[in-house]
C-alpha cells in the first residue's frame, strides 16, 4: 500500500515538473522542428530528475534540469543537421542545374534561375523544389536562418525584375 502512495506521489510530482518546464521544452522542440523532438526533450527531462540523487538548493536543481533540456536540445539540434546533410548528399541534391528543372517549367522561370548565384540557386531550389523550410535550409548551409530568409528574398526580386522586363 505504501509503494502505491509513494508511486502517486512520484506521478504528480512529475506531473507538476514537465508542466513547470513544457515552455522550455516547447521553446526548443520548435526550434528543432521535427516532429518527436518534444519527446525526445521530455526524456531528457525525465532522465535528468532522475539523476539528481539529493536536493540542497531547489533554485540549483531548476538550473541544473533547465541546462540539461538546453545542451540536449544543442546536441539533437546537431544530429539533426548531421542528418540533412547526410540526407542531401544521399540524394545529390546538388549534382547539377539540369536536375533541379521540371520539364513543364516554363523557360522563363529556367532562365530566370539561372541568372542566380549558385548559393541563391541552392536556396531557391531547396525551398521550393524540395521543400524544405528556412531553418532546415540554415542547418544545411550552416548559416542562420536569417540569412537564408534574405538571400531568398534577394533571389526573388532578382528573378520578379527579370520576369517582369520580358
Amino acid at each position: 500500500m505504501n509503494d502505491i502512495k509513494l508511486n502517486d506521489q512520484k506521478s504528480k510530482l512529475l506531473m507538476k515538473l514537465l508542466n513547470d518546464f513544457n515552455p522550455l521544452i516547447e521553446k526548443y522542440s520548435r526550434k528543432l522542428n521535427y516532429s518527436e523532438a518534444k519527446t525526445d526533450l521530455i526524456i531528457c527531462l525525465i532522465v535528468t530528475i532522475i539523476k539528481i540523487r539529493r536536493v540542497d538548493n531547489i533554485g540549483q536543481i531548476v538550473n541544473y534540469i533547465t541546462k540539461s533540456i538546453k545542451h540536449e536540445y544543442i546536441r539533437l539540434s546537431k544530429k539533426r543537421q548531421e542528418y540533412l546533410r547526410h540526407e542531401c548528399q544521399s540524394e545529390n541534391i546538388f549534382v547539377s542545374e539540369e536536375n533541379y528543372f521540371d520539364p513543364d517549367l516554363s523557360i522563363d522561370v529556367k532562365n530566370a534561375i539561372s541568372i542566380l548565384t549558385d548559393y541563391q540557386k541552392k536556396i531557391i531550389i531547396l525551398k521550393y523544389y524540395y521543400g524544405y523550410s528556412d531553418s532546415e535550409i540554415a542547418l544545411l548551409l550552416q548559416v542562420t536562418r536569417q540569412a537564408i530568409n534574405k538571400a531568398k528574398r534577394n533571389s526573388l526580386n532578382k528573378m520578379r525584375i527579370l520576369l517582369t522586363k520580358g
